[in-house]
């Protein structure tokens, strides 16, 4: 049942309906306008009242109402039963007339418009003449089916299916084979792999020319194999004594269990362990031999399979070669590497080879390569002996065709460093082996050019891109050719590693980022972010900060490089408040020198508190590695020169934990400084700007070192801080002639 609704009759309602009611209804109105209609029907023959299959029809809007345009038109083919079916839809537009058409047998076109009664569905029927006939149905499917070798496989065989005629070809086969899996296309006769053993249904459906379609279905069951299988094949490789075997064939228990293990005894003693399914074996006499094959599969299956397998010796060594003339030359190329001995074990100790213009090679050459003066025809002669005394010679006609002209030619790749590329023009050649090149013109395709006789010379450009690139070549006779070439030049990778250290003093972190790395190009931008909401944008390598709560804080940098590579590196640093106890236990180590890049550390003067001692010692070394436990004295040895951060974090029994962090440098072949005493920080030095951070506890002049115009002199006060300052603010400075002197920012 359908309800029209309107404005008119909405508004002639009596008016004791409630407002919201009235919304409703004009909502209903609204979405029950004409705008999808449903459009069917049957084409019939005119003549025998039968359906017609296959018919075309036409479907169309006729009219609609409303401001959007609607123009929709449909092509629809009938059933099998002579039934056609269609949706028609326009937004914001309500249908009012459809029309409907179908051809004739006589070509004429039958018509109907109709008007869209309020159920939007109109049913249109056509009786036509007839010319199309219904498809035959009087094909044939049928398969019959077997289980192979190989886990849970069968093999179909539809070739029992056939057309309505001779003629009439089998154009398609779909498969289904009950597994969810579906073959399209015309396959005569498949073989499908299940997964599980079990029933299927398998269905194959064929489509003939004549546009007859069947379909049958069997049940199919796949038996899983009682056991895995292990199988082989063997051959002779001609002219040797070594067999190639397959072992392919063997199998699982079932398509997921694999073979992880094959053991191949050659019955020469000789066993091969591992997983090879496709194994070549030597054997030094010729013989009969007991070959077995053990597999072992994932599911613990185990089989043996063995076999007699007759090695036959070969009949006499062998002298073989092939050749081939060299392209634009007057050269030839020859291959001896099919002659062999009496055995595989006899070895071809000697080559000769003729040439047939009176030059002989001696020696052992397998490919030899040789140049006549002229072109024409020369009886090349190959002579081998073997270990075993045999000796054979074999004589072949050769042709040596005269180059028709000269050739320039040239190969590329591109080399390391920017933008740069090698060219190789050793394949060009003259009109014969007397004509030699005498010049040779290198155009980049970059407006520069290299005169010369350069065969294989490197340029650089100044840009990535593709560049055409032309050699020019001139023969003694006179000859001369370009070839051009598109060269493409790409611009090297850019790479780059943020890497920082960091250092905590209470709350003030110094970090610093001179182990970053880029290349190529430079870092023109480091962003530090604190993990407290601070940013701090520009390049500063080395900032500090100051964080005003204790916590944990994930500290990032990130760098950006002139080649546009982007990195960034996160750590954790904790901020600890400071405790009484914390303020009593003090972790301190010095270090010496062993060795070039080894380091002896000792932390036997760390402090802990009255009644307490230290129970845990944490090393962290700075090139990633740490150390746990409680060594007091642990040796490290750097892998390569750089600048290390060095941290030590002690415990005690009564709870109490201090870390103290030297930053040190490792130099090839120089020893770094010695500390002694009281621990120190030693740092990196050079001519311009020497860096170094304060100790936590000083006491003492240290040590005295030189470096390039001036002596630095290390006081160590009895003062308790830890700043990173310009070496100059707390070194006394003796200049070259000696005066002592002190920087004003020492005096704080």
């Amino acid at each position: 049942m359908y309800y029209i609704f309107n404005s008119a009759t909405l508004f002639a309602m009596p008016r004791f309906y409630p407002p919201f009611l009235i919304f409703i209804l004009l909502f209903l109105s609204a979405e029950l306008k004409a705008n999808r209609v449903i459009v069917k029907g049957q084409i019939k023959s005119s003549s025998t009242g039968l359906p017609i299959a296959n018919k075309k029809v036409k479907i169309s809007v006729a009219t609609y109402t409303g401001t959007t345009q609607c123009s929709v038109a449909h092509e629809k083919i009938t059933n099998s039963t002579g039934v056609y079916a269609d949706t028609l839809e326009c937004s914001n537009a309500d249908i009012t007339k459809v029309q409907v058409s179908v051809e004739d047998c006589n070509g004429q076109m039958l018509t109907k418009i109709e008007t869209v009664p309020p159920s939007k569905i109109v049913e249109l029927n056509f009786p036509v003449c007839n010319t199309i006939t219904n498809p035959p149905t009087n094909c044939e499917v049928a398969f019959s089916f077997e289980q192979i070798s190989g886990p849970l496989s069968i093999r179909l065989n539809s070739s029992a299916s056939h057309g309505v005629s001779a003629s009439d070809k089998i154009i398609k086969r779909r498969w289904k084979f009950g597994d969810g899996k579906i073959l399209e296309g015309n396959e005569l006769n498949p073989a499908h792999v299940y997964e599980h053993a079990g029933k299927y249904e398998v269905c194959l459906t064929i489509t003939t020319a004549a546009g007859c379609e069947k379909t049958v279905c069997k049940m199919v069951e796949v038996v899983a194999p009682e056991n895995c299988e292990a199988v082989f094949s063997f051959e002779q490789i001609s002219g040797s004594s070594s067999i190639r075997f397959n072992s392919s064939s063997s199998h699982g228990v079932s398509a997921s269990d694999k073979i992880i293990k094959r053991r191949w005894k050659f019955g020469d003693g000789k066993i091969l362990e591992g997983n090879e399914v496709n194994p070549a074996h030597v054997y030094e006499h010729a013989g009969k031999y007991e070959v077995c094959l053990t597999i072992t599969t994932a599911a613990g299956c185990e089989k043996t399979v063995c076999k007699m397998v007759e090695v036959v010796a070969p009949e006499n060594c062998e002298a073989v070669f092939s050749f081939e003339q060299i392209s634009g030359s007057l050269s030839i190329r020859l291959n001896s590497s099919a002659s062999h001995g009496v055995s595989s074990s006899d070895k071809i100790i000697k080559r000769r080879w003729k040439f047939g213009d009176g030059k002989i090679l001696e020696g052992n050459e397998v490919s030899a390569a040789h140049i006549y003066q002229h072109a024409g025809n020369y009886e090349v002669c190959l002579t081998i002996n073997t270990a075993a005394g045999c000796e054979k010679t074999v004589c072949k006609k050769i042709q040596v065709a005269a180059p028709t002209n000269c050739e320039a030619a040239f190969s590329f790749e591109q080399i390391s460093g920017p933008f740069s590329i090698r060219l190789n023009s050793s394949a060009s050649h003259a009109v014969s082996a007397s004509d030699k090149i005498i010049k040779r013109r290198w155009k980049f395709g970059d407006g520069k050019i290299l005169e010369g006789n350069e065969v294989s010379p490197a340029h650089g450009y100044e840009h990535a891109g593709k560049y055409e690139v032309c050699l020019t070549i001139n023969t003694a006779s006179g000859c001369e050719k370009t070839v051009c070439k598109m060269v493409e030049v790409t611009a090297p990778v850019a790479t780059c590693k943020a890497d920082f250290s960091l250092v905590s003093s209470g709350k003030t972190v110094k970090l610093n980022s001179i182990n970053s790395q880029s290349s190529p190009g430079d870092i023109i931008s480091r962003r530090w972010q604190f993990g407290d909401g601070k940013v701090l944008e520009g390049n500063i390598k080395d900032p500090s900060h100051e964080y005003s709560n204790q916590g944990t804080y994930e500290v990032c940098l990130t760098v950006k490089t002139s080649a546009g590579c982007e990195s960034r590196q996160c750590k954790s640093v904790v901020i600890e408040a400071a405790t009484q106890a914390t303020a009593q236990c003090a972790a301190k180590f010095s270090y010496e020198n062993l060795s070039t890049k080894k380091i002896r550390f000792n932390s036997g003067n760390s402090v802990a508190n009255s009644n307490s001692t230290v129970i845990e010692r944490k090393w962290d070394f700075g090139d990633g590695t740490q150390l746990g436990g409680n060594e007091i004295n642990p040796a490290k040895e750097y892998a390569r020169p750089g600048i290390y951060t060095v941290c030590l974090q002690i415990r005690t029994s009564d709870k109490c934990e201090n870390r103290i962090c030297t930053t040190i440098h490792i130099e090839d072949g120089s020893t770094p400084q010695t500390a002694s005493g009281d621990h120190i920080k030693k740092a990196r030095s050079n001519c311009c700007e020497p860096s170094f951070c304060i100790p936590q506890y000083v006491n003492k002049i240290v040590t005295i070192i030189s470096d390039c115009n001036h002596i630095y002199v290390w006081f160590l006060f009895s003062i308790h801080f830890n700043l990173y300052m310009d070496f100059r603010s707390y070194i006394g400075i003796i200049n070259n002639n000696k005066k002592p002197g002190f920087d004003p920012g020492f005096l704080l």
